[in-house]
């Protein structure tokens, strides 16, 4: 059974997505930008578009990798970029074990092992806890944190135009649900 224990809440907060536009590169550039790109013979601080990250439960421990073919899909049409990713398992009595996928070679990984190379590792150790923590006993969680890169173009224009963001959210799986079977019953009642 696949359970989604988090999805864009913000690292560390429990809040969702504090981790929005005009924030990340501020929040994080310190610990993982150093040195930034070079662009017509100048030094330019590099920027991360929108991060966000999702959890992705499983029963026990029955992770077997296959995940990353669809997450490999859309990092190589430009979508994503991984930029940290662990696995965490939390047993009955609570006891929680954190495996950074750059550094194993467990074969249930493997499959992440060419999606990493431009791997950040931007969790720390107090977000590792809080994710294990929102983890059910007995289960296990694939924690992806990803950058928007469809939003970097976005992010630049909303800036040079003197914009900010003002809020996002993740609209929750089950709202979703009910909107689709909504527009299915109005599609349903138009062509009869």
């Amino acid at each position: 059974m696949l359970l989604v224990v988090a999805i864009g809440m913000g690292i560390g907060t429990g809040k969702p997505d504090a981790l929005a536009f005009a924030l990340v590169a501020d929040m994080i550039s310190p610990r993982s930008l150093s040195g930034g790109r070079i662009r017509d013979g100048r030094r330019t601080r590099m920027t991360l578009g929108p991060l966000e990250y999702l959890v992705i439960g499983f029963d026990g421990n029955r992770f077997d990798g296959s995940i990353a073919r669809e997450v490999e899909k859309v990092i190589d049409k430009g979508i994503i970029r991984l930029v940290d990713v662990v696995f965490v398992t939390r047993d009955a009595d609570g006891a929680a074990v954190v495996v950074e996928l750059s550094n194993t070679d467990d074969p249930r990984f493997a499959s992440f092992a060419p999606l990493l190379a431009e791997m950040k590792a931007l969790f720390t150790p107090e977000d590792l806890e809080d994710i294990a923590d929102s983890l059910p006993l007995g289960t296990s969680g694939l924690v992806l944190l990803f950058e928007h890169r469809w939003a970097e173009d976005l992010k630049g224009a909303i800036a040079e135009a003197g914009g900010f963001l003002v809020t996002r959210a993740v609209v929750a799986p089950e709202v979703l649900a009910e909107v689709s079977a909504e527009l299915e019953a109005a599609d349903a009642a138009a062509s009869a």
